[in-house]
């Protein structure tokens, strides 16, 4: 028996190129009937449908054929949502396929990917799903906060990210394919913007001041509140936010988009941080600075200043985001299967 494991792109290629030689060595040494079971790991990306969506059924007689596979198990970088429920895996028994959600398996992505792939050839191979059942028992612990579900229509059996825990996890797994650190190289005018409004602080006596006058709560105040100006500005200048009312899909996909574009700017702004400071260090001499400020400066005021000249950075960065393309911002934003989605369903122009 010769299994497919299909990734769509080069991290998920990667956890099935380590799983594959693990998972042939336990399917074959748990089968009754001598069998030998051998794997084939490629890349592979199948087109979405009109709803945004992977149409594994209809693409899975080709690619078994193609690559000489008696069965496929295709990881995907895209949530998968169908009715506003967000699924794990969804076996196709017909098509001896099974369509896995990288984002719904969490940061733990190594681990439960194989516990999920060697669940779901089980149920397929024995023709039997109890070891995806609702009851409790190993594998329900070991695939984690899933159900089982299925489709009547098809007899497709799916795995339901189910509770807070379940949903936690597929935000957390959305946003760890998002890969919010891609976002700062798309703004190389804000960063110029940041940077150069931040550098003032180095030059001017009254930020001096300013920084060392205000306690350690102002200035985490004010640094939350420039990450969340840029944040916004970002989100709504670029028209991230979907717009299709308050269901489950929609809301997963806003909660993701938002935790990637914070997530990226925070990154912005400590590095930000740490480049002021050291200009700082290297710039500012500490009896001038404890001249200007009329009693000895510190390594505390240094920290300030560059935590005050940081934050009055972001705000400019905010503005001099218009300048970057809307497009090279929301390729960043997303990945690439999440861009493509919304690119499809929001009318965005894709790119070559």
């Amino acid at each position: 028996m010769r299994i497919g494991l299909l990734a769509e792109s080069e991290l998920p290629l990667k956890v099935l190129d380590d799983l594959a030689p693990a998972l042939e060595q336990k399917l074959t040494s748990e089968a009754d009937d001598g069998i030998e079971w051998t794997t084939v790991v490629a890349r592979e990306s199948v087109p979405l449908d009109d709803d945004g969506r992977i149409p594994l059924d209809a693409y899975a007689a080709e690619l078994r054929g193609r690559l000489g596979c008696d069965m496929l198990v295709y990881l995907s970088d895209l949530p998968r949502l169908v009715d506003h429920a967000a699924f794990v895996a969804d076996l196709m028994p017909e098509h001896r396929a099974v369509l896995i959600s990288g984002p719904s398996l969490g940061l733990a992505l190594r681990q439960r990917t194989r516990k999920t792939v060697l669940a779901a050839v089980k149920a397929l191979v024995e023709g039997d799903d109890d070891a995806l059942s609702d009851r409790p028992g190993a594998t329900d612990r070991a695939l984690g906060p899933v159900r089982r579900t299925i489709r009547v229509d098809d007899g497709n059996v799916m795995l339901q990210v189910t509770g807070l825990r379940g949903y936690t996890r597929l935000l957390l797994g959305m946003v760890r394919t998002n890969r919010p650190w891609r976002l700062a190289p798309a703004l190389s005018s804000a960063t110029a913007a940041a940077a150069g409004t931040g550098a003032f602080g180095i030059f001017y006596s009254s930020i001096w001041s300013m920084a060392h006058a205000s306690s350690p709560l102002r200035l985490a105040l004010v640094g939350l509140l420039a990450i969340a100006v840029m944040s916004t500005w970002l989100i709504a200048y670029n028209g991230l936010w979907e717009r299709d009312g308050l269901a489950p899909g929609t809301v997963i996909h806003n909660a993701s988009m938002l935790a990637t574009v914070t997530a990226a700017v925070a990154m912005m702004y400590v590095l930000l941080y740490l480049l002021i400071l050291v200009g700082a260090l290297a710039v500012i001499d500490g009896e001038y600075m404890s001249q200007q400020l009329g009693e000895p400066a510190s390594l505390v005021d240094y920290l300030a200043l560059a935590w005050l000249s940081a934050s009055m950075g972001m705000v400019a960065g905010a503005l001099g985001s218009t300048w970057d393309g809307d497009q090279d911002v929301r390729e960043a934003v997303f990945s690439r299967r999440t861009y493509q989605r919304r690119a499809q369903t929001s009318g965005w122009e894709k790119s070559g």
